[in-house]
Parts: structure tokens; C-alpha cells; sequence
């Protein structure tokens, strides 16, 4: 008789077990965009803190910061790196992530760069 099970939303997008704390790394290039890093890491904070060990805020203040830390990130086995800056920080970090069972995420936080509509 042949299998029927349905897929789970968690079989496709499966947790790490290498980790005990967050499992979602955000990395905020505070230096990226119109230069508000203070206060879009206030932002952030807040909106995290309604989730309690989900995230790991890092805030870069160097782009020259952003492959390293995309690795440090899937080394400790985050299963999700976010790219929480412009366009460079977000290829910086899709760039780290090549290669590497980490899903991105993407969270524009400058003001002027590619957009999504550009690319219909």
C-alpha cells in the first residue's frame, strides 16, 4: 500500500537540533540605508521581544562585518539567517548562505535600493 502521509509545514522547514537558544539570526546592518540604525534596532527589539528565544539580534555597524558574521551564524546552526539592511547586506549575506542547508530571510530596511517590482 503505498504511503499517503501529507507533509508537514515543519518536515519542510524542519528545526535545527544542534540548537538549544534562538533559532532565528537577524543581522542588522545599522550603517546601512538612511544611517537610523538606533533607531530601527529599538524597532526590532520590540517587535522581537513579543517572541521570547526566537531571535538573535546582531547589530553590525561595518559591512566589512557581514560575510563573517553570515558564517559565524551557520556554523552555531542557526536555521534561518536574516539580512536586515540595504542591498548590499542583503547579497553579502544570500552570498554567505550559498551552498548551506540555512534558509535567508530578508528584511529592507533602506530606504532606496532595488525593489521587488523592479524585477516582474
Amino acid at each position: 500500500m503505498p504511503d499517503t502521509t501529507v507533509p508537514s509545514a515543519s518536515d519542510a522547514y524542519p528545526q535545527s537540533s544542534a540548537r538549544s537558544g534562538p533559532d532565528i539570526c537577524v543581522l542588522m546592518n545599522t550603517g546601512s540605508g538612511d544611517r537610523e540604525g538606533d533607531e530601527k534596532t529599538r524597532m526590532l527589539n520590540e517587535l522581537f521581544a513579543r517572541h521570547p528565544g526566537r531571535f538573535d539580534l546582531r547589530t553590525l555597524v561595518s559591512g566589512d562585518r557581514i560575510v563573517p558574521e553570515a558564517a559565524r551564524a551557520v556554523e552555531e546552526g542557526f536555521g534561518t539567517v536574516v539580512a536586515a539592511g540595504g542591498d548590499g547586506t542583503i547579497c553579502a549575506v544570500a552570498t554567505s548562505l550559498a551552498g548551506t542547508d540555512c534558509r535567508l530571510g530578508v528584511l529592507p530596511l533602506a530606504e532606496r535600493g532595488l525593489k521587488v517590482t523592479q524585477h516582474r
